[in-house]
């Protein structure tokens, strides 16, 4: 790399999977965007928050744009969807109303919603985002991205554990309804620059690799071996491609 050579900008959009979770031992020199950070002195910027649905997270790249129109070697990695899709007990808005009320009141209704949740959601489930809103949302992201950005990375949504699929009735469907949406645009796309790293299929390949991926403290966060899987995709690719 010359000196007069721009550092590759590595900006990474993402929920909590994109985010150090050192009270699980994941700590924040162990995430797949700090892994890459070694691959040829690449500059990261991680934007990614917790909680929050593509529509957010969407936002937050629509308001950091202005800031990196000036650098030409960057690479945009995009992770979202497990929030969208997860089916829940209750409607967000309750849920809003709920985490309002004092301690007392709070912890009781959390603990029957937590112990029940699979009995309820046997009848009811709600989801943060609908299948057409997300599918609208990411396709406007594609379009966004490749006006700036010389490659784009889509990392789908990781197959949920069993133990969290039983806790949870419907996520697994609802994980493979969204990751459709998500490959379909890629499909769709069909640019040279767009990547899918498409952990869901290779998971399925070995449904062993689950547990050795995905934490089974929780069912859908990454282990180590997890940010390390997927920061080896890109860099491998990168190193390939690095100078298309």
């Amino acid at each position: 790399m010359t000196n007069t050579q721009e550092r590759l900008a590595v900006l990474v959009y993402g929920d909590s999977i994109s985010m150090p979770r050192s009270f699980d031992g994941i700590g924040c020199h162990q995430i797949y965007p700090e892994i890459i950070k070694e691959f040829n002195g690449a500059m990261i910027f991680n934007r990614s928050q917790g909680g929050l649905g593509i529509k957010d997270i969407y936002s937050q790249f629509q308001r950091d744009s202005a800031y990196f129109d000036g650098h030409r070697n960057k690479i945009l990695i995009i992770q979202t969807g497990i929030v969208d899709c997860a089916p829940r007990p209750i409607p967000f808005w309750l849920k809003r109303c709920i985490s309002k009320l004092p301690g007392m009141m709070r912890k009781p209704i959390v603990g029957f919603l937590h112990a029940n949740r699979p009995q309820i959601q046997k009848f009811v489930r709600w989801r943060l985002t609908s299948p057409a809103i997300f599918e609208k949302i990411f396709a406007q992201w594609l379009n966004d991205g490749l006006q700036t950005f010389k490659r784009i990375y889509i990392i789908n949504i990781f197959p949920a554990t069993k133990e969290i699929s039983l806790h949870s009735p419907g996520l697994a469907e609802s994980i493979k309804e969204y990751n459709k949406i998500i490959k379909q645009q890629v499909i769709y796309k069909n640019h040279p620059s767009v990547i899918l790293i498409n952990a869901y299929e290779a998971l399925n390949k070995n449904e062993e690799d689950v547990g050795k991926w995905v934490s089974s403290k929780d069912g859908h966060h990454l282990t180590l071996e997890g940010h390390r899987w997927i920061a080896e995709q890109i860099i491998h690719y990168e190193t390939a491609h690095g100078r298309d």
